[in-house]
């Protein structure tokens, strides 16, 4: 059964009774940074700024552990001649397709090139661990945020398709 992230998230203020807003900040955030910002559905962390910012990291962690966002390469380069190595991740599928949102693109990563790299995975926008410090210290509450987001999401549904979930390949289906 595939759970909603709102869901997911009530699950995380059920376990961490209180300290959940963090996360919550977070994860509205990435939802900002990937789907209003870049338009894509993955993003890459520096291996470096995991080191430097590893309570912001730390953050990145339980999001992946509770299946909000999820890791698709521990270890990966970045096109373009963007020195360093990354971790690669994906935002959980129920993000982007409930509502079904227009003009994002659904980075194919379980797809290889002929050199067998994931495919846009290595294009992927980077997400820097130092902006956490701003929305760490944002007064709107989490919920205002990803209300509105939610909003943008249902208005985009409404002006018309995306194509169906099958599209998006077997990595989906659970």
């Amino acid at each position: 059964m595939r759970h909603s992230y709102r869901t997911k998230l009530q699950n995380i203020r059920d376990d961490l009774a209180g300290d959940a807003e963090p996360l919550a900040r977070l994860f509205a955030d990435l939802w900002q940074f990937c789907l209003r910002e870049k338009k894509k559905t993955v993003f890459l962390i520096s291996q470096d700024d995991a080191q430097h910012y590893a309570q912001h990291h730390e953050l990145i962690k339980q999001l992946m552990d509770s299946r909000l966002i999820h890791i698709v390469e521990p270890d990966t380069s970045a096109a373009s001649g963007r020195p360093g190595r990354y971790e690669a991740y994906t935002l959980d599928f129920s993000i982007f397709m409930e509502p079904r949102r227009r003009g994002i693109e659904i980075v194919k990563f379980w797809e290889t090139d002929d050199q067998r790299r994931r495919l846009g995975l290595r294009e992927a926008p980077i997400y820097p661990l130092d902006r956490l410090d701003g929305v760490l210290n944002n007064n709107t509450p989490a919920e205002s945020q990803l209300a509105s987001l939610e909003a943008e999401g249902r208005a985009a549904a409404a002006e018309g398709g995306v194509t169906d979930a099958d599209d998006y390949g077997p990595l989906f289906h659970q």
